[in-house]
């Protein structure tokens, strides 16, 4: 159970990376300005609601996964599993991180702050790509 908790939040949020530009792109496409823009506001609202729940989710499911397969916190630098695991955890830790800074530069008025802000959105998606890959290998 503790597993499939973990991947179904792991696919809450890799699904709304991929799906988030695409209601960006295709609502820039065909709506004009403000109802585009309260379409970004829930969107991102009900993402971020969902995005919480999720990153809760894999926080405790994983911690619990971890506990099942290593013996002690040396274990995570003591062996190729926990090196993984480590290496997994940082890769989500960024991931995390760069889509809080996205969050917080998105509706930055500078265009300076909205080019970080895209290119923050983008490093969220490579790093969770990265987790998706390392968790891959974990399980494999």
């Amino acid at each position: 159970m503790l597993l499939f908790l973990h991947l179904l939040a792991a696919a809450f949020w890799l699904g709304g990376l991929l799906l988030l530009p695409i209601v960006v792109f295709e609502g820039h496409r065909t709506l004009e300005h403000e109802p585009f823009q309260r379409l970004l506001r829930a969107t991102g609202r009900a993402f971020g609601l969902g995005s919480i729940l999720a990153w809760t989710t894999l926080g405790i499911t994983g911690f619990l996964l971890a506990r099942e397969h290593l013996r002690g916190i040396e274990a995570l630098s003591g062996t190729a599993f926990g090196q993984r695991l480590s290496l997994k955890v940082a890769l989500a830790a960024g991931a995390l991180l760069a889509a809080l800074l996205h969050t917080a530069t998105a509706r930055a008025k500078s265009r300076a702050l909205l080019t970080v802000s895209r290119v923050l959105a983008g490093a969220t998606l490579l790093l969770t790509l990265g987790v998706f890959y390392e968790a891959a290998l974990l399980g494999g």
